[in-house]
């Protein structure tokens, strides 16, 4: 048996007002997490890393990675359009192999509005993972809210059944780090997904040990085994869908116009712009009109 590993290692943040403290903690304590992946199992690990930092208002959705803070080019990197105007094969610079760089993009998450966690890991999977044949593919989501205290629920709720099928298809280890919820504990139901459940509640996590659960998930991480070594065929029924969600402009200036979304490509002047991210089943709410 070979003694170094391969793992694709997402990190799904919730990155509303309150969790400053959880992603302070998430960059000095990453060490922690490396050095669990390595046990008797895996002395040596090919690791790549991404996160996406999410956040949300009643209106609109916004997300960043390690490399796109814009969330025009995160899109875009993961959705590039196809001939047949669908989505195609996601690339550009997710993910990265270069802990330093990910631990300064973390430093520059700003945090603010609240928090969507099914929509943000639903981006999470649509992510460029390598072959589950022999990679760990590994999600891990860090809130400290429940669902069920969250935005957008009415839109969110109807996704679980479909993420929950998309991590068994895609072969995905989902660890939860979350207060107790409902909807965590049903995505936790998956086969090798994990819920660590908190006490607390908006404060960023702060009273979580991450030194010691990141030390954790990486020591299940390296016991686990990536598919067998098999090919991987997923589940009888339909592939696990890549709908792009969809961008449009909410307008930050002047004040009259605020709070109203417009297709991308009906806009012209009035700057500046901010990209709301919504899901491919609704339109945004509309607050009032030109």
């Amino acid at each position: 048996m070979s003694t170094k590993g391969t793992a694709d290692i997402v990190f799904c943040i919730d990155a509303s007002a309150s969790m400053q403290p959880c992603i302070d903690a998430l960059r000095t304590h990453i060490g922690a997490f490396l050095e669990g992946l390595k046990t008797a199992n895996y002395s040596q690990w090919d690791w790549r890393m991404e996160f996406i930092a999410h956040n949300s208002s009643e209106s609109h959705l916004f997300h960043r990675s390690h490399a796109y803070s814009d969330v025009w080019d995160l899109l875009h990197a993961l959705y590039p359009q196809g001939a047949d105007g669908q989505g195609g094969t996601p690339g550009g610079a997710l993910f990265t192999t270069d802990l330093e760089r990910f631990k300064t993009s973390l430093g520059t998450v700003e945090v603010r509005g609240d928090e969507a966690p099914l929509v943000a890991l639903d981006f999470c999977l649509d992510l460029p993972w390598r072959p589950a044949r022999d990679c760990h593919r590994v999600v891990i989501l860090l809130t400290d809210e429940a669902f069920e205290t969250g935005v957008r629920q009415a839109w969110q709720r109807p996704m679980l059944a479909e993420i929950q099928q998309k991590l068994m298809a895609l072969r995905v280890m989902l660890f939860i780090v979350a207060p107790e919820s409902d909807v965590f504990t049903e995505l936790a139901a998956v086969d090798k997904c994990e819920y660590q459940v908190v006490e607390s509640t908006g404060d960023g996590l702060a009273t979580v040990n991450f030194r010691k659960i990141l030390g954790y998930i990486g020591k299940s991480i390296s016991v686990s085994v990536p598919s067998q070594g098999l090919e991987v065929s997923a589940p009888a029924g339909p592939a696990p869908a890549r709908t792009p969600y969809r961008l449009f402009h909410i307008p930050r200036q002047p004040p009259k116009l605020l709070g109203v979304a417009r297709r991308p490509d009906t806009l012209i002047g009035y700057p500046p712009w901010e990209w709301g991210l919504f899901p491919p089943q609704a339109d945004p709410p509309l607050a009032g009109t030109f």
